[in-house]
């Protein structure tokens, strides 16, 4: 088990890096090319995308059920409730596409400029691209069913190279437009093209995967009510997730003006590499806890919570530190000097991080042990509740650092709570967890931060390249993760890890 968890991890780390990459690379062009108010428009589309937006609230937590239901029947050989399972997700996401659709639309028509402040210039343009966005999502919702096939046999293998595949290209495609100076409109057709031929990849790897895979109007009520149950949980959770991942735009846009989200995007994109070393592992989490959580194995679930968190502590804590300390240089030879003002919004944009990598883990777990109810009443009133108003509050008057001192807060408020529901749920001990995850990580980045600080301050010379930069991030990391091999690994840990990615 612990190869194949190394061997995820390995991928995911491959799906997050390109990712990565692909934002690194386009976004100063973006800004060049595109000018800060248009960019400012595209930022304001991708928060509606039908997979990371507002709109993948229409999601349900169906496709999430897709994976459970579809898994168990497959593994069972029970194709007649698979196609039953199959069938109902696909014909609930070509209701929801043309749902979702609609309300772009009439969106579009009747309210954009009463909720956003746009550049008159750009009012007709940015219309039109909600109606190209509406077209999208009638192909993006129906692809989710065979997105979800697929992760339901397993072949995360597949749907991450599908995932790294589609990066590229659309990495290859916004450096061909936008060097050749195209605007908005061709972005929006040739991301339209790209989300069709990746539905149609997909389509064609799940039925490959499965042959017998076939729509069916026979249902068994049943099942219809194990999935509606299933989804309804799963659903709740990610709608605040939803929420809390996209109301900075939103609020941004329509109490300031589209334009300052250019400024939000370079510290948001900044952020993202803290973000993506969060998916690292988390994945993982889920079906493992809720493999020792049906056994009663409370000592394996113990064990999972205190080196998953330890782990991540590990993972994230450096990267996070980097960004931090380095932002000035980083927006000066990523961006350009024009925006090294960013960099205070990137420190702070950053800074819920320290906080919020200490309880990821033990999120996942919870959701694996099935305690959902609990985590939806934290979640809900710190980490949304008090998010949400702090930055209706604070944007107006201060600016785009308001919605991030609302994520800092609200996340703040939340640790202590979270951590009180895994540690009576998993009776555990402050004091171990002090010991065993809180003291090793936070004492080792502490002191990494402060030598990293003087060092890129007083000691070296500015980096001259992005090129030059990297390297010197490289090897700070390296020298933390040599560090933390040292002091933040007992023995017997080291050994573990060296077996289970099979050194």
């Amino acid at each position: 088990m612990k190869r194949r968890i190394a061997r995820a991890v390995l991928l995911n780390i491959l799906a997050v890096g390109a990712g990565f990459l692909s934002g690194v690379i386009i976004v100063p062009l973006a800004i060049r090319v595109l000018g800060r108010d248009a960019y400012g428009i595209w930022v304001l589309l991708t928060s509606f995308s039908a997979a990371s937006g507002f709109l993948s609230i229409l999601d349900l937590g169906i496709q999430s059920s897709i994976v459970k239901f579809v898994a168990g029947y497959h593994a069972t050989r029970d194709m007649e409730r698979v196609n039953q399972v199959f069938s109902v997700g696909f014909y609930l996401f070509v209701g929801l596409g043309f749902f979702g659709a609609s309300v772009l639309i009439l969106f579009a028509q009747f309210f954009l400029t009463q909720v956003f402040s746009i550049p008159n210039a750009l009012v007709s343009l940015t219309r039109f691209l909600f109606y190209i966005l509406a077209v999208q999502v009638l192909v993006e919702f129906p692809s989710l069913v065979f997105s979800a096939v697929v992760d339901g046999v397993q072949r995360y293998d597949l749907q991450r190279f599908v995932q790294i595949g589609y990066i590229i290209t659309y990495l290859v495609f916004c450096l061909v437009f936008l060097s050749r100076g195209h605007g908005l409109l061709a972005l929006s057709v040739g991301m339209l093209l790209l989300v069709v031929v990746r539905g149609i990849v997909l389509t064609i790897v799940a039925l490959n995967l499965m042959p017998g895979l076939r729509l069916t109007k026979n249902f068994d009520r049943a099942l219809l009510r194990h999935v509606a149950t299933f989804s309804g949980q799963v659903f709740l959770i990610r709608l605040n997730a939803v929420v809390y991942n996209t109301m900075d735009k939103v609020i941004i846009g329509s109490r300031l003006s589209s334009s300052v989200l250019t400024e939000y995007d370079i510290a948001s994109k900044l952020r993202n590499v803290g973000v993506a070393s969060l998916s690292f592992i988390t994945p993982q989490i889920v079906p493992v806890a809720a493999g020792f959580n049906a056994s009663g194995d409370k000592s394996r679930l113990q064990e999972v919570f205190i080196r998953g968190t330890k782990y991540q502590l590990a993972i994230c804590l450096p990267v996070t530190i980097i960004v931090f300390v380095m932002a000035a240089d980083i927006i000066r030879l990523w961006i350009g000097s024009d925006y090294v003002y960013t960099a205070n919004l990137t420190r702070l944009c950053v800074s819920y991080l320290f906080f919020d990598a200490i309880v990821v883990v033990g999120y996942n777990m919870m959701i694996g042990m099935g305690r959902i109810r609990h985590l939806l009443m934290i979640q809900a009133i710190t980490t949304t509740a008090v998010n949400l108003c702090v930055s209706i509050l604070l944007t107006p008057r201060v600016g785009v650092s308001g919605v991030m001192w609302g994520t800092l807060i609200g996340t703040v408020l939340s640790v202590g709570p979270y951590l009180r529901m895994y540690l009576k749920a998993l009776d555990l001990s402050f004091g171990r967890f002090w010991r065993e995850v809180i003291r090793p990580t936070y004492g080792l980045a502490a002191i990494f931060g402060v030598v990293l600080h003087f060092a890129v301050n007083d000691w070296m010379r500015p980096p001259e390249s992005l090129l030059s930069l990297c390297w010197l991030g490289s090897f700070a990391l390296a020298m933390y993760y040599a560090a933390f091999a040292l002091f933040g690994l007992g023995k017997a840990e080291r050994m573990m890890l060296r077996s289970s990615v099979g050194i």
